[in-house]
């Protein structure tokens, strides 16, 4: 740790040599006196083990480090292991601390424990969670696998591949043959090159844009899957390992479980609800642009702001709690029941931390997406809801014959397009509020976007986490070519008042 690292073992055969007696002269008695003498004239003596201390000349001030700090680093060094050091193993606390706050969350534990007088069972647990972790910590970082496994995997990436390149080819065929069909007649344009040229060249820029941001990194991340790619510069080419890695990983099809459990939950609870707030806004008498401007302030308020605010409400002494305490005080106190005080933390308990995570996007991004309704229902002529109000309709039969579907499309294509954005979202609120977290033995609100995101920015592993967004992609890509028939289909015209 000092310098000794796979970059200037077998390069620099000088700096090797320093880099060693660099290390041999901090584990001796000089440097442990330097050491010992900056603490102590710093007035952190307290802090150091009294053996170095007392080694060091410093006797007196062994005698004020606390009881029980001298056999607690024996016991360590006697059984403790050391830290690996090398490839991939950077996050090695990240795979270990997981196990620890599997076994916080472990139904098993928490029922023996319940039960009481089972220690035995409970270590046994423990001592089964934690092979787990070992097993699941060497496979990432050591890729420890057997030959016939390996060769397995391949075969199954090879063929997974080749799908993903077909359906692509067919959707991007497909796409074009439907524009094509419905592009208007060019005979007009092709006797006037000069007019077609010009808006070609107005259309530059815009398409150099999406090139360069759009397309240049899709193209740049197709290589990436194929290679172990470090930001360093010693990237190697590794072809199927990437595919065959991610396919046969319990971690990416669990995250894959989470975000289509995430996403069901937001198109039951958040789709609809910009619908209703537009419909319910729209037959507001009076004050809609107070409430208009009410429900789109959340949207106004910084992502940072709204992730701690929530989490702020779903704590122990959170505003959640608060408000169910005082209902049960007033159903022990008014009906003489013996309701126990809550003091849960929501976001700790893998039954709510996902729904608890959903929520604030909903109230947060409801005011926008109602504002795109009221818009819509706002081509509707106001004669055919004044001759369905003299034909006693009222608002649940305006609703339901004149304005559900007068937006039946925006619907639709909103609808495909919320599937397809809360499949790939979620990751930043989850990211500030839970973390992933907790897991038991896999994240509970570990969607697969920040599923990516670990992969990539916290273990530094490129080409996997590049081959996890082909997979998602491949899944994803029926949606989008669905999307885009419908808005093909599409005419949008200007309404008049």
């Amino acid at each position: 740790m000092y310098g000794l690292y796979a970059g200037n073992v077998d390069r620099d055969k000088a700096r090797r040599d320093l880099a060693w007696d660099y290390s041999w002269f901090c584990g001796g008695e000089e440097a442990n006196a330097i050491h010992v003498r900056t603490f102590v004239e710093n007035g952190l003596g307290r802090f150091l083990r009294p053996s170095m201390l007392r080694r060091a000349g410093y006797p007196d001030e062994a005698k004020t480090v606390p009881a029980g700090w001298e056999e607690a680093y024996a016991a360590a060094m006697e059984h403790g292991i050391p830290e690996p050091y090398g490839r991939n193993c950077q996050l090695v606390y990240t795979y270990m601390s997981r196990g620890i706050d599997q076994i916080l969350n472990d139904s098993t534990v928490k029922r023996l424990l319940r039960e009481g007088g089972k220690l035995d069972a409970v270590h046994d647990r423990v001592r089964e969670i934690l092979h787990y972790r070992v097993e699941n910590a060497n496979q990432k970082m050591l890729g420890n696998l057997p030959d016939d496994v390996r060769r397995f995997r391949r075969r199954v990436a090879a063929v997974v591949v080749v799908a993903i390149a077909v359906a692509f080819t067919l959707v991007f065929r497909h796409v074009f043959k439907v524009f094509y069909a419905l592009r208007p007649k060019e005979e007009a344009a092709e006797r006037q090159p000069l007019r077609a040229g010009l808006a070609y060249l107005m259309m530059l820029p815009a398409l150099a844009t999406i090139a360069v941001w759009s397309y240049w990194p899709l193209a740049r991340g197709t290589l990436m899957a194929f290679q172990d790619y470090n930001v360093r510069g010693f990237t190697e080419w590794v072809g199927l390992e990437n595919f065959a890695m991610v396919l046969f990983s319990p971690d990416f099809w669990h995250a894959m479980g989470v975000s289509l459990k995430y996403t069901v939950l937001y198109m039951i609870f958040g789709f609809g609800a910009p619908i209703i707030l537009a419909l319910l806004l729209s037959e507001v008498p009076r004050g809609k642009i107070l409430f208009r401007t009410i429900y789109y302030l959340p949207a106004v308020l910084s992502g940072v702001v709204v992730m701690f605010l929530w989490k702020g409400f779903y704590g122990p002494h959170g505003m959640i709690n608060t408000l169910i305490n005082k209902v049960i005080l007033f159903s022990n106190s008014t009906f003489g029941t013996a309701f126990q005080e809550v003091a849960e933390n929501w976001l700790s308990n893998p039954d709510t931390a996902l729904i608890a995570c959903l929520l604030p996007t909903i109230w947060a991004g409801m005011g926008p997406g109602c504002l795109i309704y009221l818009a819509a229902l706002k081509t509707v002529p106001d004669d055919i809801y004044e001759a369905a109000e003299i034909d006693g309709a009222g608002i649940l039969g305006k609703t339901r014959h004149i304005a559900l579907p007068s937006i039946r499309m925006l619907i639709g294509i909103n609808f495909v397009g919320a599937i397809i954005g809360a499949m790939k979202s979620g990751s930043e609120f989850i990211m500030a509020m839970t973390g992933g977290g907790p897991y038991t033995p896999y994240g509970a609100t570990e969607v697969i976007g920040l599923h990516i995101f670990w992969e990539a920015f916290g273990y530094l592993r490129f080409g996997p986490a590049t081959a996890m967004a082909w997979v998602l992609g491949s899944m994803l890509i029926g949606f989008t070519v669905f999307q885009l028939q419908r808005l093909s289909r599409m005419e949008f015209r200007a309404v008049g008042r």
